[in-house]
């Protein structure tokens, strides 16, 4: 799983061609159910932006989670895409500012695969997360990785090439 705006994108076109051959209409149900009660406390903005880049995605609208940070309010969105989660972070004018997703530790690129074996041998990856900040247009990508190492659960930070930006027990 490699999560980019590339790929909400493609998305976007699998969907259309979706809508033109049938519709999934239970997917389209339960999509729908809890929107009522919960629409009205996420801005519209933030739910128009989730929407258009992954419009094959079901929304948890009642997962949503407010964050105001100084003087900045995001929405982080979870919703399921082609079986995938994700998490979308939005600020309230509708700009999406982070994607996050699961992935298998066997999805890690090569590069990530090598630099945990030579600083972990023997080290085993319990979890995995792909992180892809947006910033300016510009896309940056990190793993979160959870790595048992001598025993001890390690937070491990990593950039696609391998190299191991943080970590933390």
């Amino acid at each position: 799983m490699r999560i980019s705006i590339l790929k909400a994108l493609g998305s976007l076109l699998t969907s259309f061609l979706g809508v033109l051959g049938n519709v999934d209409a239970r997917n389209e149900a339960v999509a729908e159910a809890p929107r009522a009660a919960v629409v009205e406390q996420v801005p519209q903005a933030v739910v128009d932006a989730v929407k258009f880049a992954y419009p094959a995605g079901i929304l948890d609208l009642d997962g949503v989670e407010k964050d105001v940070d100084d003087d900045e309010t995001t929405y982080e969105v979870p919703l399921m895409n082609h079986g995938d989660r994700f998490k979308v972070e939005v600020d309230s004018e509708g700009a999406i500012k982070e994607i996050e997703g699961e992935l298998a530790p066997l999805e890690l690129p090569g590069a990530v695969t090598k630099a945990l074996a030579e600083r972990f041998r023997f080290g085993a990856t319990t979890t995995a997360e792909e992180h892809v900040k947006v910033e300016h247009g510009r896309e940056t990508k990190v793993f979160k990785l959870v790595v048992v190492f001598e025993g001890k659960p390690l937070d491990v930070k990593i950039t696609p090439d391998g190299v191991i930006e943080d970590v933390d027990d």
